[in-house]
């Protein structure tokens, strides 16, 4: 899911329009292209992280750390973590629908 949710971040800064809302599993918030524009997720457009602390390929720490420092720029960047999943904890049936519905139901519930 990674591969596909980085890049989430080039689209939710760059063609908010496009979507209504965003999400995220397991996404290092970073692009090779270029710099993120934090302050474009500020547009009404939200967008739901979610990051397992035991991810073996994105650090928990350096994905947080990104997020603490542009918070207050992004304020429509929701970012959450799970305990443990790894990095494909969205694969796992049981974690991975359970995760799914719940986040599904709070985008849909609006």
């Amino acid at each position: 899911m990674s591969i596909g949710c980085t890049p989430t971040f080039c689209f939710a800064t760059q063609q908010p329009n496009i979507f209504k809302e965003f999400y995220t599993f397991s996404a290092l918030p970073e692009l090779n292209i270029e710099a993120i524009d934090f302050k474009n997720l500020s547009q009404g457009k939200p967008i739901y992280s979610i990051l397992a602390i035991d991810d073996d390929v994105f650090a928990y720490d350096d994905v947080f750390s990104i997020y603490n420092a542009h918070k207050k720029e992004a304020s429509n960047w929701h970012f959450e973590s799970i305990e443990d999943g790894g990095h494909c904890f969205i694969d796992d049936p049981g974690l991975g629908n359970d995760i799914f519905h719940k986040l599904f139901t709070r985008i849909l519930s609006k």
